[in-house]
């Protein structure tokens, strides 16, 4: 697990051109949510280290920790992203096991993750082969 002190200037031109080419696909798959996203600011996040990231086998790991709003005693580690970075990547599973290793590291109780791929159930049964359970879904209006 590499942090973004380590990171290389080639990775780190890899994850920024990888930030603004996938911020292209996703938009077009037509979901509301993702027509918000804003490369430019994602970049900038990363490089500035207001985000939390990690690079494991080939993926970009952005990450949260803190105290959920619903109990000051809970310490949560949030998956924010997992982006695959060069075209051919290690193994995605190392990238979960990276979000527990994080966890422990960061001495938290729980992890949060999510799928954003549309109507596609793969990468949740990946995740819950590794423990997590599906306990929410997600809804969006756009105003």
């Amino acid at each position: 697990m590499l942090y973004p002190d380590d990171y290389s200037p080639e990775q780190w031109q890899a994850i920024i051109g990888r930030v603004f080419s996938e911020a292209e696909v996703i938009k077009k798959r037509g979901k509301q949510w993702t027509q918000l996203i804003d490369p430019a600011h994602v970049a900038d996040s990363l490089l500035k280290r207001t985000v939390a990231s990690v690079l494991v086998s080939g993926y970009l790991v952005c990450y949260g920790v803190g105290t959920p709003w619903y109990n000051p005693n809970v310490r949560a580690l949030e998956e924010m992203l997992v982006l695959r970075v060069p075209e051919s990547p290690g193994r995605f599973t190392d990238a979960i096991r990276a979000l527990r290793a994080l966890a422990v590291e960061n001495q938290c109780d729980v992890i949060v993750a999510g799928s954003a791929l549309p109507s596609d159930d793969r990468l949740v049964r990946v995740y819950e082969r590794y423990g997590f359970r599906r306990e929410a879904t997600t809804l969006i209006q756009r105003i």
